[in-house]
């Protein structure tokens, strides 16, 4: 078992430096970085850690319901899937929040389906898994694609998602009812 943190809700990620050297010191394997740059992977390394999970931008506009957006995000999230891949980075962190959290979610997943495959498909032949977390987003609409076992049976159904699987974190279950 590896022990790792992701700093980005904790607002731990204010200083990178101090808090690698903190973390290699006090026994942690792994930190997750908001993106993949050389930099914080290099300090994550020159700390003993590994670099865990990564974030990429752009993730509500990939549901959006304009096909340029979804198109350009698309582009856009292979291009730092690349990048993260040149690092030896293996995990992509995500949680699928639309862009309009007032659609209805089979409507967003409409969206998400018919953009998302192409960057699942990319992300394989990089090497990189990504590690989709079911937090619901806020309420009382609770927007997010792939928060429910429902919503992870039809995203898993879809073709060219085999690089999807679950950051699960049975807290945001609970707060589902």
């Amino acid at each position: 078992m590896k022990l790792g943190v992701r700093p980005n809700p904790l607002r731990l990620k204010q200083d990178l430096p101090a808090l690698c050297a903190w973390l290699g010191t006090h026994g942690f394997d792994s930190i997750d970085l908001q993106t993949p740059s050389a930099e914080a992977a290099g300090l994550c390394r020159a700390h003993g850690l590994e670099p865990g999970s990564f974030d990429l931008p752009g993730i509500p506009t990939i549901s959006s319901p304009d096909p340029g957006k979804r198109r350009d995000t698309a582009a856009a999230l292979c291009q730092g899937l690349d990048e993260a891949a040149s690092l030896g980075l293996t995990t992509w962190f995500v949680c699928f929040a639309p862009e309009d959290r007032g659609r209805s979610r089979a409507e967003n997943f409409g969206f998400w389906a018919d953009a998302f495959p192409a960057v699942a498909e990319h992300a394989a032949t990089c090497g990189i898994r990504i590690a989709m977390e079911g937090w619901p987003g806020p309420g009382p609409q609770y927007p997010t694609l792939g928060c429910t076992p429902e919503m992870w049976r039809a995203m898993f159904a879809v073709p060219g998602t085999d690089a999807l699987g679950l950051c699960f974190d049975p807290s945001h279950l609970v707060r589902l009812g």
